[in-house]
């Protein structure tokens, strides 16, 4: 004959994984594996010099690269606005020197939400950026198997120099 639950043990049971579960809490640093939602928490910081914040929006830019699908979209385009919406706000010379503080990986990320038209304007910037490696990301690799699904040859990067 097989073991059952009555209903006080059913009920204690239910209490303690309900108890459980009420003291395990996510981890803030998880990769919450919404980039766009990471910058725009991170961007009224950000454009005010914030180190934290500023470092929060770069990595934003890695999380978002790094997930198997084209950067294309509102969530790239967000990403790509905020930044410039901070290097605007603080100034060639702050925003490069917190992006060159970064790795390099991190600095080849967020060039993938510039284009080397920043030269004329910001300089120093241009000069991190391009000097960041060019990283073949897994959202590269998407844009390039959507274009080639199609039929058609994939658009090249822009070059930095």
């Amino acid at each position: 004959m097989e073991p059952t639950l009555d209903m006080k043990q059913k009920i204690l049971l239910l209490y303690g994984c309900a108890l459980l579960a009420s003291c395990t809490t996510p981890s803030k640093t998880a990769d919450s594996r919404e980039p766009s939602r990471e910058m725009w928490t991170a961007s009224d910081a950000a454009r005010k010099g914030d180190p934290a914040a500023l470092h929060q929006a770069f990595l934003a830019a890695v999380h978002q690269v790094s997930m198997p699908y084209a950067n294309a979209g509102e969530d790239a385009e967000g990403i790509s606005e905020q930044f410039s919406a901070i290097l605007s706000q603080l100034g060639d010379a702050s925003f490069a020197s917190a992006l060159s503080k970064e790795s390099p990986r991190t600095r080849g990320a967020v060039r993938e939400f510039f284009s080397p038209s920043i030269k004329s304007q910001f300089p120093k910037t241009f000069q991190v950026l391009a000097a960041a490696p060019a990283i073949d990301w897994p959202s590269d690799k998407a844009y390039r198997h959507s274009w080639i699904s199609s039929g058609q040859p994939p658009p090249e990067k822009p070059v930095w120099n």
